[in-house]
């Protein structure tokens, strides 16, 4: 019995490590399943990582030999449309020259000016152009002839010509263009040419812009003061300003600006603060009482040379 008993619990062991170690080789088989499955994630996390470094990398490869062999932009404005064309040893040799590029006015309204670009066509590729303005942000681009529209506001753009072939050789010109900005008028002042000393007076500035722009006002009372730029208002509306002064005579000074920088000249308007009244006398009244009385009133006669 005492065996029999010994060697049922050894049998009952035996039966339950088995078990352990079945339990145990299947865990493996899960975990390493497991790493499998992450290893294959993180490799194809690595791929696509790589993939994307391998385009941007290519796209701007691209977009280096599109824009090394053109010139610098102009470092300030200038009104002088120039053209000058590629002749390095990326692109061919430019004896003709071959690559040119024609910018002309297509249409315009008061406030933008449309243009018509095109250039030449020597390559089997497709043409593009692009347009920069002077902090080299791209305004506008497009492939073969096309327009583009830019503001009224005196700045300067350059305008590119990229003459392509399949091969990757290529020709570039470029183009630069400042479309116009006339300043805003001279403000007209309306207001009283005199009044007290101490008590405030209005008056009236307005200005127009030839672009339609929105008008700014700066008014110099004469007296060290001024208001500042103040706006923007709409072109051709009134605005009106009050100021103080003490007894004299004062010059109002004022100029208009538009919203690209352009400023007008400055127009005047006289104001007196009289530091006395003026007396007013009857002449007529005077005669009569000169007449009358011719020996009286010698220094009165004097004083007005009578």
């Amino acid at each position: 019995m005492i065996r029999s008993k010994v060697f049922g619990e050894k049998g009952d062991n035996v039966i339950r490590n088995k078990r352990f170690w079945r339990s145990n080789n299947a865990r493996q088989v899960s975990f390493k399943k497991n790493q499998f499955a992450i290893l294959i994630c993180i490799g194809l996390i690595v791929s696509v990582a790589f993939t994307s470094m391998n385009i941007q990398l290519a796209s701007a490869d691209i977009q280096e030999k599109t824009l090394h062999q053109t010139p610098g932009y102009p470092s300030g404005k200038t009104n002088i449309s120039e053209i000058q064309y590629c002749d390095t040893a990326d692109c061919h040799e430019n004896d003709e020259p071959t690559t040119w590029i024609t910018v002309t006015v297509d249409s315009q309204t008061p406030s933008e000016i449309t243009y018509y670009v095109t250039g030449s066509d020597n390559y089997a590729g497709e043409e593009g152009w692009a347009v920069f303005d002077e902090l080299q942000n791209n305004r506008a681009n497009g492939f073969n002839s096309g327009y583009f529209t830019l503001p009224k506001c005196g700045e300067t753009y350059r305008v590119f010509w990229v003459d392509n072939e399949t091969d990757g050789t290529r020709g570039s010109a470029f183009e630069d263009i400042t479309p116009p900005n006339d300043p805003p008028s001279k403000p007209t002042i309306d207001g009283p040419s005199s009044g007290k000393a101490g008590e405030s007076h209005s008056f009236k500035f307005t200005s127009e812009d030839p672009q339609e722009q929105d008008v700014f006002y700066y008014v110099e009372w004469g007296d060290d003061t001024n208001t500042d730029w103040f706006g923007p208002h709409p072109s051709g509306e009134t605005k009106t300003k009050s100021h103080t002064w003490e007894k004299g005579t004062w010059t109002i000074r004022a100029k208009a600006r538009d919203t690209c920088g352009a400023e007008s000249g400055w127009s005047t308007h006289v104001f007196e603060a009289p530091k006395n009244k003026a007396l007013n006398f009857n002449l007529n009244l005077l005669e009569w009482l000169f007449e009358q009385f011719p020996n009286a009133f010698p220094m009165l006669r004097y004083l007005l040379g009578i």
